[in-house]
């Protein structure tokens, strides 16, 4: 009879801790295009990762009229869905966004589900 291997577990990490301050995030999106600001306020704002989750929102996500934004259940690292009331700013920023995808799917003829779609460029209208 053999004897099975020693596995060692790994340590797991502390949890990542701080946060930025106004005049970071400001700093921040100064260097970013427009469209790419409102994905780092939102990121923020929520406290939602932006490449899993803020830039792959699709505008079903989205509810203009009552000023809410969703995560689906599943779709976050712990799974749980996510709901949230958009500040003032973000829900203008985000009109001029989907304003944009709009125009994208005016020039492109195809309905583009993402609200942070590449908006220019060989990717011009797929998700980022």
């Amino acid at each position: 009879m053999s004897a099975l291997p020693l596995i060692r577990s790994l340590k797991p990490s502390a949890p990542r801790s701080g946060f930025i301050e106004r005049g970071e995030l400001e700093a921040i999106c100064r260097e970013l295009p427009e469209n790419l600001q409102l994905v780092v306020r939102i990121g923020h704002t929520f406290g939602w990762r932006v490449t899993s989750e803020v830039l792959l929102l699709t505008k079903a996500q989205l509810d203009m009229n009552a000023g809410t934004l969703r995560l689906e259940p599943g779709t976050t690292k712990n799974r749980d869905g996510r709901f949230v009331y958009l500040t003032d700013d973000l829900r203008t920023a985000l009109v001029d966004q989907l304003a944009n995808v709009r125009t994208l799917e005016r020039q492109t003829s195809r309905v583009i589900p993402w609200v942070f779609p590449h908006l220019e460029g060989r990717f011009k209208g797929e998700k980022r």
